[in-house]
């Protein structure tokens, strides 16, 4: 028993002091991936062109830059194609490290840098209509596919699987209230209560004018079904799952937003 005992506390010491022992860096080789894909290649990877991540690029190098270029620093553009691959892949952060040619570590510390980079954007590309001239545009838009009259938005939600992050506030919603009240509309589905500002499908019809209400709206209302759909199509980490603290994973999924809205237009 003692002999047992023995050999059990040396392995115990022997791993405590592999656990202790300060790994030597290793610099791993480092692809131009976007030198190196053509621009069909390059979209399958990463979801945007070579011309749209150039542009995001100018606007958030500033953040993302590092200060040195000692330690072997990644470049800016290559944070940003990680990031990008990251959201492409829906993969664990080791396997887009080993794409790129950094450590795990690294890989995350970039993706936290650029996703709240990326989310800094977000009052440039994610907007209501401001003005009366943007109200009455977009309301015809909306009118165009249904005839649904004086609508400037559709409005759902979607669900991004993340893991539970545990404690009290384990499930976080955030209910934006700010809009344009006035003789414009937004459209819901049954989900949501009827509002003088919110418009909703009628849950029993029993006149002709009130079916052609509620196919009209329904119809006005599916421009959000498939924006989502996209949106997810093009990042799948929001459909794939995230394991990451919630200050993270807002950050990202604004940042997928921002990237979708670049794209959009």
């Amino acid at each position: 028993m003692n002999v047992l005992d023995t050999s059990s506390s040396s392995s115990s010491s022997e791993e405590e002091e592999l656990i202790m022992l300060r790994r030597p860096k290793i610099y791993r080789e480092r692809k131009n991936h976007f030198q190196n894909y053509d621009d069909l290649d390059f979209f399958d990877r990463f979801r945007l062109t070579k011309r749209t991540v150039v542009s995001i690029l100018n606007q958030i190098e500033p953040q993302i830059a590092l200060p040195t270029n000692r330690g072997g620093c990644v470049k800016p553009m290559l944070q940003l194609l990680l990031t990008l691959r990251f959201y492409a892949s829906g993969n664990m952060q080791i396997s887009v490290a080993d794409f790129i040619g950094i450590s795990r570590p690294t890989a995350c510390r970039i993706i936290k840098r650029v996703s709240t980079a990326l989310a800094s954007l977000t009052p440039r590309y994610i907007q209501m209509p401001a003005t009366d001239a943007e109200m009455q545009r977009t309301a015809e838009e909306f009118y165009n596919i249904a005839s649904f009259p004086r609508t400037t938005g559709a409005i759902d939600c979607t669900l991004v699987r993340i893991d539970s992050t545990g404690g009290n506030d384990a499930e976080i919603f955030r209910c934006r209230k700010d809009g344009v009240y006035g003789r414009y509309l937004l459209v819901g589905d049954s989900g949501y209560t009827i509002q003088k500002y919110l418009m909703t499908k009628l849950l029993e019809t029993h006149t002709d004018a009130e079916n052609l209400y509620n196919e009209s709206i329904i119809r006005t209302r599916n421009t959000v079904e498939r924006q989502y759909g996209v949106w997810k199509r093009r990042f799948p980490i929001l459909k794939f799952g995230m394991r990451m603290k919630m200050e993270n994973i807002m950050n990202i999924i604004a940042a997928t937003a921002v990237l979708h809205n670049i794209v959009m237009k």
